[in-house]
């Protein structure tokens, strides 16, 4: 009897364990949504998963954060847009190390970092994982190379590293073709595992934009107006936010049965830490080119957020290490 005794708590002690993975699990499952295809598609491959293959990682570290604005001085119950004037406004924030400049070795070292404690997060938590070594040796993934990303606009300017300098097999555009379908199917089963191929970008700043826009009284009617004038105001705020970014990038899931699920960052994971150790506004960063635009600019001056470099390495890893917990934690949370 006490040896029956012992073995219903140890079983209850496994089952806990494998219900309640992490403290927070709710929460942080909170910050990722599964979307799959179909208007009554239900999510099969991450919830309740006990085995995965983390086949990429492709992490992309912003340099210059952009946040832009625009609004309408268009009353509210008018019914054309005739004789209003379109206001735009938009704040970069720069970082810059302070000590040192960050090496090509720092940036693969963060993105290895997240690979290894993804794979260590989902073991501790009684999923399996499938070893680096078996997934790089199979045929699909020396064949299955694609073309990184290349069209990184200058407004956000970043870099981008793949985990274990691996290769990029989705990047965030359509899911496979046809005939690449029949080959993910068959790697699938040749590791005895779902593939997962993640995609996500790093930001170092949080930017609120308060953009307002009026127009005096003058005559007008729903489709033209006459007199009046117009004016907008801004107010923004930047603050020093390490964080991984919602709607960042998509991350695939597939299986032998080329079931696919996307699952992506809806709310802002933050490492919650203290890095910056200076936030300054440059008015020398500003943009002197012309460009054209239907819409009137408001001047926001551009903002610098400086870091050391260990304090910026010591920071993208936390906002990394909480988008892992949150990718186990939606394995026991999905909805």
């Amino acid at each position: 009897m006490k040896k029956l005794t012992t073995l219903l708590i140890l079983g209850m002690l496994c089952f806990s364990a494998k219900a309640q993975p992490l403290a927070n699990a709710k929460d942080q499952a909170a910050a990722i949504e599964i979307f799959v295809g179909g208007t009554f598609g239900k999510a099969k491959i991450l919830p309740g998963a006990d085995k995965l293959a983390i086949v990429q990682a492709v992490i992309t570290f912003k340099q210059v954060s952009t946040k832009e604005v625009t609004k309408s001085d268009r009353k509210k119950f008018s019914f054309s847009g005739a004789g209003s004037t379109k206001y735009t406004a938009a704040v970069s924030s720069y970082l810059e190390i302070t000590d040192s400049n960050l090496t090509d070795d720092d940036f693969q070292g963060i993105t290895n970092h997240f690979y290894n404690y993804l794979q260590k997060t989902l073991k501790e938590n009684n999923v399996d994982t499938v070893g680096w070594d078996k997934i790089t040796a199979t045929d699909f993934y020396k064949n299955g190379k694609e073309d990184k990303d290349k069209d990184n606009d200058e407004a956000q300017k970043a870099v981008t590293y793949v985990a274990n300098n691996g290769n990029t097999m989705y990047g965030n555009k359509t899911i496979f073709a046809f005939g690449k379908m029949k080959k993910a199917n068959d790697f699938c089963e040749e590791i005895n595992a779902p593939a997962v191929f993640i995609n996500a970008t790093v930001d170092f700043a949080d930017i609120q934009i308060d953009l307002k826009a009026s127009k005096s009284s003058g005559w007008s009617t729903s489709y033209y107006s006459v007199g009046g004038s117009s004016k907008a105001t801004s107010k923004t705020v930047v603050a020093p936010y390490m964080k991984v970014e919602a709607d960042g990038g998509n991350t695939l899931l597939w299986n032998t049965k080329s079931l696919s699920e996307t699952v992506g960052v809806v709310e802002d994971i933050p490492a919650k830490v203290d890095f910056a150790t200076e936030v300054e506004k440059d008015p020398s960063l500003e943009k002197k080119k012309f460009s054209f635009s239907f819409t009137t600019k408001v001047k926001s001056t551009p903002v610098v957020i400086k870091t050391t470099r260990a304090q910026y390495i010591a920071a993208a890893k936390v906002a990394l290490e909480k988008y892992a917990e949150a990718i186990v934690a939606k394995i026991y949370n999905p909805k």
